[in-house]
């Protein structure tokens, strides 16, 4: 399924007020074996830590708060890891976090890979805000993956 395909569960609570006939109620996670996987990695990796990571939403891939604050995460599918990739995905999240009930304090893109051009996570948080990690043969990388993940500095 594409980012263009159309979400078909019910409208989530509050979105829809706040962006009438928005993507953000109609355009679906992917929900790609690859993604999948990702997104459980990073749940596993989250209770690892001691966190309470949260898959109950229609919008948002993953959500967990903790004494730092509230986390969203957008995991992108198999492949999704160009710049423009990432610049599609940070502004979704962005929306997503906007159409919320409670704003996160913290946005994270997930990759299933290590970004294609190595300016781009650096490009992505300067211009979104977001954070971007990814999955590595050792475990995650990215500039703020400990944080990102529950863990102290040089963990992830």
């Amino acid at each position: 399924m594409t980012m263009s395909e159309q979400f078909s569960g019910p409208s989530p609570s509050g979105i829809g007020a706040a962006f009438p006939g928005s993507p953000v109620r109609t355009i679906a996670r992917s929900p790609g074996k690859t993604h999948e996987a990702v997104r459980f990695e990073l749940m596993a990796a989250l209770l690892r830590a001691d966190r309470q990571p949260r898959a109950d939403s229609p919008v948002a891939d993953v959500t967990c708060t903790t004494e730092h604050g509230r986390f969203l995460y957008e995991v992108l599918g198999a492949g999704l890891a160009t710049y423009t990739d990432l610049r599609s995905g940070a502004a979704r999240l962005r929306e997503v976090d906007h159409a919320l009930p409670t704003a996160a304090d913290h946005l994270y893109l997930v990759l299933s890979q290590p970004p294609c051009e190595d300016w781009s996570p650096a490009a992505v948080h300067a211009v979104f805000g977001v954070q971007v990690l990814w999955r590595t043969p050792q475990g995650w990388g990215g500039q703020d993956a400990a944080t990102a993940l529950g863990l102290d500095p040089g963990q992830a």
